[in-house]
């Protein structure tokens, strides 16, 4: 009876130890998981704040590279002539040029008017635009003209408006502002208006009135 005692008595010793060595390694093995995950979590913090960091830095440097790259060139008493298989075919005077070299959109402004001049084959003026300011956009090669825009054709016609966009790309003249066209015999308003940069060929949208005048009438 003694020696069968110890002998349980000592198989549940050894249960004992078992099961703390197992709670032991279980113990073990989830530490080890919880460190794994601290460290993901770790990881995951700094690339966050890696991230950020580099996005901060990546904005002040193209800022200051934006800020670097905005050069302007100041001129008075310019002349710009655009020129096709050697003939020149525009010409724009101003008074005073800000020439924006910017990288991403590079322009002219013409802070106080321009003039701008269409010529035909034989070197002669077609037709003339004139206006407080300009602004010219180098990539999109558009002028938009604002303030006291006048357009006078090789017929003696005369647009007024507000505001005109001239496209070098398509050679037009457009505008979706109020618009007045004179012509030798009558005078017409209306919106929208658009027409060839030499201002031969010219169409108004939206009709408002027409008025005729006497032949012996001057436009003003």
């Amino acid at each position: 009876m003694t020696f069968n005692y110890l002998k349980r008595a000592n198989e549940l010793f050894n249960v004992k130890i078992n099961l703390l060595f197992q709670m032991n390694i279980y113990n073990d093995f989830c530490t080890i998981l919880i460190n794994q995950k601290r460290m993901r979590l770790l990881f995951f913090v700094i690339i966050v704040v890696s991230f950020v960091a580099c996005e901060n830095d990546l904005s002040e440097i193209e800022r200051f590279i934006a800020k670097d790259d905005l050069q302007i060139e100041k001129a008075k008493e310019v002349s710009i002539l655009y020129s096709d298989s050697a003939i020149v075919r525009i010409r724009i005077d101003a008074p005073v040029l800000h020439n924006y070299l910017d990288v991403v959109e590079p322009r002219k402004i013409f802070p106080e008017g321009v003039s701008v001049e269409f010529f035909d084959e034989k070197a002669e003026v077609q037709s003339q635009l004139t206006a407080q300011y300009a602004i010219h956009y180098t990539k999109l090669s558009q002028l938009v003209a604002r303030d006291s825009v006048m357009v006078i054709s090789p017929y003696n016609e005369k647009l007024e408006t507000e505001e005109l966009i001239w496209d070098d790309k398509k050679q037009q003249i457009y505008s979706d502002k109020f618009v007045k066209v004179s012509t030798l015999d009558e005078i017409i308003y209306g919106y929208g208006f658009r027409a060839n940069q030499d201002f031969t060929s010219w169409e108004i949208r939206k009709v408002q009135g027409r008025f005729k005048i006497k032949n012996t009438q001057r436009m003003n």
